[in-house]
């Protein structure tokens, strides 16, 4: 008798099972896809950068005392028992809850030493106080020595405008376009705009943002936020604060 061709396996779905043939088709891509979904699982978790070490101690509040300055952007200086970086004092930046800067909490107590509670927000060397809503208040003490403020000439930095609070602890990421929204709502609400250079080179640098006259520029950059900037303008220091002076029309966006 001649030998039958082989017939194609048919599989009907109210069959209990599936013809052999289907059956270890079906298992074999089943194990593929299992394996091929682990190995992607794992080189998406670590492909990917670590989040940075941003610190937002959320209603953690702490007491503070030191010497209130209003403008450009609210700040508290505070005396340090050691000096860092050759500095005796330290400059914290102050915002209030939520996306707005702390200058209805501070309004009239530009020079005076204040006490208030706050939550610590840090990154670097970079410390800022989330002032717990009513808590400031002149202290009656003498204010401490006037700041030290250095000029440091003029420069040209390339690097992206970000809000202060966000990059320093409350977001993770706190930069870069997928931030933008949330950068420019925080920045248009007072929170102090930060220039950040960084590079795969070193750790980062901050220099605050005010125009050429040492004034608040938040209203002028909102349509700049996270986008690769070039500026030029001259560098201070006050205290261990770097502040960048430079006119926002004179800012340059660069190709990315």
């Amino acid at each position: 008798m001649a030998d039958h061709e082989p017939r194609d396996e048919l599989y009907t779905g109210y069959l209990p099972t599936a013809p052999d043939g289907i059956a270890r088709r079906v298992r074999s891509a089943v194990v593929l896809l299992f394996v091929l979904t682990v190995a992607v699982a794992l080189v998406l978790v670590f492909g990917q950068r670590g989040f940075s070490a941003a610190i937002y101690e959320f209603l953690v509040f702490r007491d503070f005392s030191g010497v209130i300055s209003e403008e450009p952007y609210p700040t508290l200086a505070v005396e340090r028992p050691g000096a860092l970086n050759g500095e005796a004092t330290s400059r914290m930046y102050l915002v209030a809850e939520g996306k707005f800067g702390a200058e209805d909490e501070v309004a009239g107590l530009d020079g005076q030493h204040v006490q208030l509670q706050g939550a610590l927000i840090y990154r670097d060397d970079q410390t800022m106080v989330e002032i717990k809503q009513g808590s400031v208040a002149a202290s009656g003490e003498s204010a401490a020595a006037a700041s030290t403020v250095r000029d440091l000439g003029t420069a040209t930095f390339v690097g992206e405008i970000v809000d202060s609070k966000c990059f320093l602890g409350i977001m993770k990421p706190g930069n870069t376009k997928p931030h933008r929204a949330c950068a420019t709502r925080c920045i248009a609400g007072g929170i102090p705009p930060v220039f950040l250079l960084s590079d795969d080179s070193g750790p980062a640098a901050y220099l605050m943002l005010v125009d050429a006259e040492g004034g608040a520029v938040n209203q002028e950059v909102l349509d700049m936020v996270a986008e690769p900037l070039e500026i030029t303008g001259r560098i201070r220091q006050i205290d261990d604060l770097f502040v960048l002076e430079a006119d926002p029309s004179t800012y340059r966006r660069v190709s990315e």
